[in-house]
């Protein structure tokens, strides 16, 4: 469930982006955005499934498109896995240190 943080990160991302990009972004604008070093390593990426976005087929176009808007979901969500990973992780270094203390 989104935070009000996260929600916040989704709204100001997604208006950056329009902003810069429009509302679709193209691979190249993806590329620049999530700092892949190519178009291919990008497309080998979601190939791969590495990346869980939402892309559009668009009609007579060729490449990989998607939403300002759902890259901004996608962008929030990695914050906030990423931070209950910190937040595990400070969980089980406190854990731990009890334990030993405990022993």
């Amino acid at each position: 469930m989104p935070t009000d943080q996260s929600t916040e990160l989704m709204r100001v991302s997604a208006a950056h982006l329009i902003g810069r990009y429009g509302l679709v972004l193209d691979g190249a604008a993806l590329v620049e955005v999530l700092r892949y070093p190519s178009v291919s390593a990008f497309e080998r990426s979601m190939q791969r499934g590495h990346l869980k976005l939402k892309t559009l087929k668009l009609p007579n176009r060729r490449g990989i498109f998607v939403h300002a808007q759902e890259l901004a979901q996608y962008l929030a969500r990695a914050s906030e896995n990423e931070q209950d990973e910190l937040e595990d992780s400070r969980s089980e270094s406190s854990h731990t240190t009890r334990i030993e203390k405990g022993a």
